[in-house]
């Protein structure tokens, strides 16, 4: 977690690579393989645990939960 917070070629990195990955996948889903669209929507869900994880260090447990309840309050 401390590279993701002191290198920001390497956030700016999985960043690209997240949009790479869906780029790839929004393109080639129709000829893609089960497996294969699976391997890559698990790459993309790590990926995009691993970038937003920093939240959760960031902000307090409360802070989360009061903006997800309001945020579902005025949308859901």
């Amino acid at each position: 977690m401390e590279l993701l917070f002191t290198n920001r070629v390497f956030l700016i990195g999985l960043i690209i690579a997240q949009l790479a990955l869906v780029i790839v996948l929004s393109a080639m889903i129709q000829k893609l393989s089960a497996g294969v669209t699976t391997m890559l929507f698990m790459l993309y869900s790590a990926l995009t645990g691993l970038t937003l994880s920093s939240i959760f260090i960031v902000y307090t447990a409360a802070s989360i939960a009061s903006t997800f309840v309001v945020t579902a309050g005025m949308f859901g």
